[in-house]
């Protein structure tokens, strides 16, 4: 079952409508995540930075999620041209960074891969100013 609303700020939402409208994807499970990810942008709360509750996923959040495959932690939620997941750095277009982006520590969120579906599980967010150094020692891959 998944969790409440999405919580981002208003040029956060901008930015990522942006991209998803110029990502030309012909992937279709990037394309009904991101179908998925923009209906919950509508309905997105929309705060200022300094409102955004802490255990939220935004840009550079260093996240753990539960999936049917494990727990995959250290996470760095970043924008496309950034992404690199050898070094855990998770594009917010994703598949899971669309399924997880706005959403708080503890919520599921439905995910897509392959052809199929799932609810994964936020385990963990962390927003602390330590966040890099914290990702580093973080990046135990599925347990």
């Amino acid at each position: 079952m998944q969790s409440g609303r999405l919580c981002i700020t208003r040029e956060n939402k901008n930015l990522i409508i942006n991209l998803i409208e110029n990502s030309f994807t012909i992937d279709p499970i990037e394309k009904r995540s991101h179908q998925l990810f923009l209906r919950e942008l509508e309905q997105a709360e929309l705060l200022f930075a300094s409102e955004i509750p802490a255990k939220t996923i935004q840009f550079n959040s260093i996240v753990s999620i539960k999936t049917s495959f494990g727990i995959k932690r250290g996470l760095k939620i970043v924008l496309p041209e950034e992404a690199d997941i050898s070094k855990n750095k998770l594009s917010v277009l994703s598949p899971a960074g669309a399924a997880i982006f706005g959403k708080k520590e503890g919520d599921q969120a439905l995910w897509y891969f392959n052809s199929t579906s799932e609810e994964l599980t936020i385990a963990r967010v962390d927003n602390s100013n330590n966040a890099d150094k914290n990702f580093l020692k973080d990046c135990s891959y599925y347990e």
